[in-house]
């Protein structure tokens, strides 16, 4: 007998942030008939095994918990293609901006990774879209979100200095500034370098003593987002240093 919870895409309801708890009761057989009928009032859900995708929202900076969504996917990066493209999750989405924020900017919605997961949560409130999905009712635009943390810079700047120094040679050596945003870069007898951003916001390498202006700027061929790609920075900032300090 298949069982469905009562949620669909009706409305959004929040989600505890435990994605599953092994002891949860079963329900009693008369309320999974009810369940069961409800069910087919929906319509069918889509094929395929479902997932939960737990967002946050601005609920969160009242210490609220969490919204859960479940759709049919293949695996959780196919699901959160898929949630991102259903209306029902997008009109959510449109309304976690800021009082008075324009509409064309980015709602605060945060993809919590760690709480999502496959199957449907054992507890706690969700909103099941599958037949939404089911329904094809898709949309080719997906609202653009917030990066996830640590993906769309995934090494501060005290790892390119780091690198730099590893380029250098092994006299080099490096110290990290407070919470990576900086770096110190030496050499014995040699000069106390400083990596840095600048006012404008462009890395800059210069003496540690110096004013803040004094120094070169280092053009990157990109933002490195592997160990090779880092690799690569460490070795430009490390021909700079070359350049005019060796």
């Amino acid at each position: 007998m298949r069982r469905r919870h009562l949620a669909t895409a009706a409305y959004c309801q929040q989600a505890a942030p435990s994605p599953a708890v092994e002891d949860s009761p079963e329900p009693s057989p008369a309320l999974a008939a009810l369940l069961d009928g409800l069910g087919e009032l929906a319509g069918p859900l889509a094929s395929g095994a479902p997932h939960t995708l737990v967002f946050a929202g601005l609920e969160r900076h009242d210490g609220q918990a969490p919204y859960a969504f479940v759709v049919a996917a293949e695996d959780l990066a196919a699901a959160l293609r898929t949630v991102r493209s259903l209306p029902s999750w997008q009109q959510w989405a449109a309304g976690q901006r800021p009082m008075g924020a324009p509409d064309d900017s980015q709602p605060d919605v945060l993809f919590d990774r760690a709480h999502s997961h496959p199957g449907v949560p054992r507890r706690g409130a969700y909103t099941d879209l599958r037949g939404e999905q089911a329904a094809g009712h898709l949309s080719a635009r997906q609202p653009e979100l917030r990066p996830e943390p640590g993906t769309e810079f995934p090494y501060a700047i005290s790892d390119y200095g780091q690198a730099a120094a590893e380029a250098l040679g092994p006299e080099w050596e490096s110290e990290p500034g407070y919470l990576g945003a900086s770096c110190l870069i030496e050499r014995p007898k040699g000069p106390l370098l400083h990596l840095r951003l600048d006012f404008c916001g462009d890395l800059l390498i210069g003496p540690a003593d110096g004013e803040a202006e004094d120094g070169h700027d280092i053009e990157l061929s990109g933002i490195p987002k592997t160990a090779e790609q880092l690799a690569t920075a460490g070795e430009q900032i490390a021909a700079v240093i070359r350049q005019h300090w060796t």
